[in-house]
């Protein structure tokens, strides 16, 4: 990526304009979507990408679009400290991807998906893989298979052809999605890194993956009842913390509880403290957070803070959207608390 360090100062310096726990509890407890974006456009850095709207009267759609904008914007800013180096903007320009493909599937039944056209990243297509325009225009999910049917995406998905978009398993497709995401950036890593730069972006992104799989076990597990066998067919085992053989006896001899349990007596253990959760998603994001807050903490490597930096991003992101739809379905405060990771 051969970032230098401003690039690495500037990832430091927005990174030290996060939100808060407090930022949180503050808008959980909020009561309306136009509460939350005032709070949002006057008291925290979402005050650059809001700017302009007006905040008593935005849909919870828009929002949600300029929130998801708020990546492509503070990515654009990082890259003019990059020297616009081919691995960094791979290195953005697969997750803007991943992002996109995900809030079509997330608006496919929502009426205001109009919305996207004005705050599609347009400096970055010529990057992309798959035209953004006609992704936009998506109505099913056949409509985005057959868009992204050249991409490393495709395999992600295919599997969902014909499903009707109201039986559509949204967290199974960000899963598979994050995943094919998660080894084409380990597969950049391989090829373009060397040293403890390379070690610890393995360790970021391998760990990635590696509670996917362990989520993506859970779920066979749990809720889809597969064997052992079948369950090995359906996953590529990376390791990070985890060896394959200890992977490989959680998956023949425990149950999908039982695996949670032994995650708690793994490497991981030092990344877990008390924390109640909905989902098990929820809860491995929760320990992978963990890990990159100690890499964006610690890591001496520019390349490192920068990649620490944009993954973070990513997490806020999806906090505020969680609270978003946790306001609009009138749900108690401590328990939207409950979905965020941080």
């Amino acid at each position: 990526m051969r970032v230098d360090h401003a690039a690495a100062a500037k990832a430091q310096a927005m990174f030290g304009k996060r939100l808060r726990v407090q930022d949180y509890q503050e808008l959980s407890k909020k009561s309306s979507i136009a509460e939350i974006a005032s709070y949002l456009k006057n008291q925290t850095h979402y005050h650059d990408i809001l700017e302009g709207m007006n905040e008593h009267s935005v849909h919870r759609g828009f929002l949600e679009l300029l929130i998801r904008q708020n990546y492509f914007y503070r990515f654009g800013k990082l890259l003019r400290y990059s020297n616009e180096s081919e691995e960094f903007i791979r290195f953005g320009v697969m997750n803007v991807e991943f992002q996109l493909i995900m809030s079509t599937i997330y608006m496919l039944n929502d009426e205001n998906r109009s919305m996207m056209i004005a705050q599609l990243p347009l400096s970055l297509n010529q990057y992309i893989h798959f035209d953004m325009g006609k992704l936009v225009e998506a109505k099913t999910i056949d409509d985005i298979i057959s868009l992204i049917e050249e991409t490393p995406y495709y395999e992600a998905l295919k599997e969902y052809r014909g499903v009707k978009n109201e039986d559509i398993d949204v967290s199974a497709c960000e899963l598979a999605l994050r995943t094919t995401y998660t080894n084409a950036i380990i597969s950049l890593i391989d090829t373009k890194f060397k040293g403890e730069t390379a070690r610890e972006l393995h360790e970021i992104f391998d760990t990635k993956l590696e509670l996917n799989n362990i989520a993506k076990v859970y779920r066979l597990k749990k809720y889809y009842h597969m064997s052992s066998n079948d369950i090995k067919e359906n996953i590529k085992i990376v390791s990070s913390k985890i060896s394959e053989k200890i992977m490989m006896d959680w998956i023949e001899n425990c149950s999908a509880e039982e695996i949670l349990e032994q995650l708690q007596k793994s490497p991981y253990n030092s990344f877990i403290r008390d924390k109640e959760f909905i989902y098990v998603e929820n809860y491995l994001s929760w320990i992978e957070y963990q890990v990159i807050m100690w890499h964006m903490r610690f890591s001496q490597n520019p390349e490192v803070i920068v990649v620490c930096y944009i993954n973070l991003l990513q997490f806020e992101i999806s906090n505020l959207v969680n609270i978003i739809e946790g306001v609009r379905y009138h749900v108690a405060a401590e328990k939207v608390m409950q979905l965020l990771v941080y």
